[in-house]
């Protein structure tokens, strides 16, 4: 395209050469002198006439190839510029994917410790049917009102509160273990804000029984428990 734009320079030289050279002829003649006079005269004509044309063109040419090349330079910066910014991004959505796989390990991990939790028999040897901490949260999710608890869950939640007991050390790993679990939730929801994220929407499912038990046991405040349900609003 640049070519196009300056072929029109060397061929505007041989235009003005050819016409220069047809005046002098139209004018002078086509003899040829062997006098020494005549042909200096022959060139102070064509250089005085033709070298300030010429020189012109040079400087034409020259313009348009630093203008070209200026703009081939700002094209380069353009491209690299953009390269770079690609690359970055390409560099943020790795880190980020790698953070994301390192969370969802740990949440599957966390989420092994909650399973062996819930699956702890808390009722006396030979009772039948086996209670299991599982059950008291199924329990637990079932009767909001704390006059329609069950016997059963009235007893556990007792023997919960009670420090040191068997029961107190299952549902206290459970309460450290839900928080850990919260907090990982929490720091992937602000990284995914606005977002659908099935990952929150599972694991916050999982967690929804759990702390509705820990807080009929007084191991989370009412607060704690609506901070960890409204985890879930912005991905829905």
């Amino acid at each position: 395209m640049e070519n196009n734009n300056t072929v029109w320079i060397p061929v505007s030289g041989l235009v003005l050469i050819t016409i220069i050279t047809f005046v002098y002829i139209y004018f002078f003649g086509t003899n040829f002198s062997l006098e020494h006079t005549s042909w200096a005269e022959f060139g102070s004509f064509f250089g005085g006439v033709l070298s300030p044309l010429i020189a012109l063109l040079a400087i034409i040419m020259l313009y348009k190839t630093l203008t070209s090349q200026i703009l081939e330079f700002k094209e380069s910066v353009t491209y690299l510029a953009r390269t770079a910014k690609i690359a970055a991004d390409d560099l943020e959505l790795t880190r980020q994917q790698t953070q994301d796989n390192e969370t969802l390990s740990v949440l599957a991990n966390a989420e092994v410790q909650i399973s062996f939790l819930l699956d702890c028999v808390i009722s006396e040897e030979r009772t039948q049917p086996r209670l299991k901490i599982f059950h008291m949260c199924i329990e637990s999710a079932r009767l909001d009102d704390p006059l329609s608890w069950s016997d059963s869950y009235v007893e556990f939640v007792n023997t919960a509160q009670q420090e040191g007991s068997v029961v107190w050390s299952y549902v206290y790993s459970l309460t450290e273990v839900t928080e850990s679990m919260v907090k990982i939730l929490q720091d992937y929801s602000s990284n995914h804000s606005g977002k659908f994220s099935p990952t929150i929407l599972y694991y916050h499912g999982r967690l929804l029984p759990i702390i509705k038990l820990l807080n009929d046991c007084q191991f989370i405040t009412d607060e704690r428990r609506k901070q960890i349900i409204q985890i879930v609003d912005m991905h829905k």
